[in-house]
């Protein structure tokens, strides 16, 4: 299992010239790349597997969920809990399962969520 750490998700955001509007209203600047990271790896799938060696669909998806994790996690530092983001950890972890029913590894799952895994 291999998690993309945030320099090498630094250097595809700008190999694929992508940008993410949403992102350009956020002040913390944690916040804001840990937004950037889960998105290029949602909307850039085909392009990051053909960019990277060795990664896979479900590397991609820990990736994803990994960095959907900090942001959630920094969010809720700096604004408190919000619903929606735990509803949107939950639909993730749902599409994947669909996508790839009985692909999903509840022990990496659960190491994401309480940050005993580093990207690599």
């Amino acid at each position: 299992m291999k998690i993309l750490d945030g320099n090498k998700l630094g250097t595809l955001i700008k190999t694929l010239h992508f940008r993410e509007n949403e992102a350009d209203n956020m002040e913390d600047k944690k916040l804001r790349q840990y937004w950037l990271n889960t998105r290029v790896l949602a909307k850039e799938e085909t392009n990051i597997l053909e960019k990277v060696d060795s990664m896979n669909s479900e590397d991609l998806f820990y990736s994803r969920y990994y960095w959907f994790n900090q942001f959630k996690t920094r969010y809720f530092e700096l604004y408190g809990h919000d619903e929606g983001l735990e509803q949107q950890s939950f639909k993730m972890l749902e599409d994947f399962e669909t996508r790839f029913p009985g692909v999903v590894n509840w022990n990496i799952i659960e190491q994401i969520e309480n940050n005993s895994i580093s990207a690599n």
